[in-house]
């Protein structure tokens, strides 16, 4: 199991930390009773909301809640949601919840299952059925009316039992079938356009690596951006 954790505002020290605006802690919890495997908790705090999107706690647990109703979590494409939590006192949770301590608001958790040995995708990691899965992937989330509205290539993973994932729907927009307007069925639609064009891109750029990153500097495709801050960074 993995835990997320967020707070509105976070002190961080280091300077890599304060440029990513990301804190990372690994722990195993222990094995027993129900528990067959090791626990571990994966803390990834954010010090700050995405301006005009709202409570990232509340956008990722809202998105995975509606994943873990229709199924897709089921299919592999996304973790498992095991639930969420407001407001942890990280006074309760000493030495674990330490880069929490001087936050001036208390973190929320959300649990998502551990998955080890994941890769991004990447031109190594690429088929062309791996690919497929990403597209039905997609598909299941926009099916579920959910927006990821953050496709870049780091949430792209891929596992060594050829297992695709999706991940951080912090980003996310979860829309009610009752009230979903035009425009945002279309922005859903883009979601899917997006990863199959990636897909289109990648397999372009295995057959010609050099060629396509000049063709993809003047791309205005979302996918391109992608696929570029995947491969040549």
């Amino acid at each position: 199991m993995a835990v997320e954790a967020t707070a509105g505002n976070k002190s961080m020290d280091g300077a890599a930390q304060a440029a990513s605006g990301i804190a990372r802690k690994t722990l195993v919890l222990g094995s027993g009773g129900p528990w067959i495997l090791p626990r571990f908790c994966n803390f990834v705090q954010k010090h700050r909301d995405h301006p005009g999107h709202g409570h990232i706690h509340e956008r990722e647990a809202t998105a995975y809640q509606r994943l873990q109703a229709h199924g897709v979590t089921a299919k592999g494409y996304v973790p498992r949601f095991y639930g969420s939590i407001e407001k942890l006192e990280p006074e309760l949770w000493q030495p674990n919840l330490n880069m929490f301590i001087n936050d001036t608001e208390l973190p929320s958790a959300i649990f998502i299952e551990y998955i080890p040995d994941m890769r991004q995708l990447h031109l190594d990691t690429f088929s062309k059925d791996r690919m497929a899965r990403f597209v039905q992937a997609i598909k299941a989330i926009t099916a579920a009316l959910v927006m990821h509205n953050d496709l870049k290539a780091r949430n792209f993973m891929v596992t060594p039992g050829e297992r695709v994932v999706l991940l951080d729907f912090d980003r996310a927009k979860t829309y009610d079938k009752n009230t979903i307007t035009a425009e945002q069925q279309e922005w859903l639609r883009e979601d899917v356009q997006i990863v199959q064009d990636l897909g289109r891109l990648l397999f372009t750029a295995k057959d010609d690596e050099f060629s396509f990153f000049l063709h993809s500097r003047i791309s205005e495709s979302p996918a391109a951006s992608m696929l570029l801050e995947a491969t040549f960074q």
